[in-house]
């Protein structure tokens, strides 16, 4: 009854603090696999994406949520151990900038990564190979 409770305050309090509108189940999901984290909610398109400081593995992490509360997409902010091609990429067209490098896996499995810059996202495959290639 506790437990129950206190999901549901917590519900409560992070619908509101998502503006009322992300749909309740979404937020439901959340809590149930990540109770007492604190999150920031956003409006993708039909999607609703989370982010989020992951205190076990220390990293910032992102999951994107459908209408219906399924996660289609698990994005984490990469340390190292990502593709030595994306580093190559990013440092021979900008030279002077930083970048952070984010891994993301799709409901399929499929494995790709993006660097954000300017607000928009420079995608590359599993193996470091550019998809989309952003003129600044």
């Amino acid at each position: 009854m506790k437990k129950y409770l206190f999901l549901l305050v917590t519900v409560f309090a992070l619908n509101r603090a998502s503006a009322q509108t992300t749909p309740t189940i979404v937020i439901i999901h959340f809590t149930e696999d990540y109770p007492s984290y604190a999150a920031t909610w956003a409006i993708e398109d039909c999607y609703h994406r989370v982010v989020f400081f992951d205190k076990e593995n220390e990293t910032l992490r992102s999951l994107v949520y459908d209408r219906a509360g399924y996660v289609i997409c698990r994005d984490w902010k990469m340390s190292s151990n990502y593709p030595k091609r994306i580093s190559d990429y990013y440092t021979s067209v900008y030279p002077n900038e930083s970048y952070a490098v984010w891994s993301s896996i799709d409901d399929s499995g499929t494995q790709k990564y993006y660097i954000i810059r300017n607000s928009e996202k420079i995608w590359f495959d599993r193996n470091g190979k550019i998809k989309n290639c952003v003129v600044g």
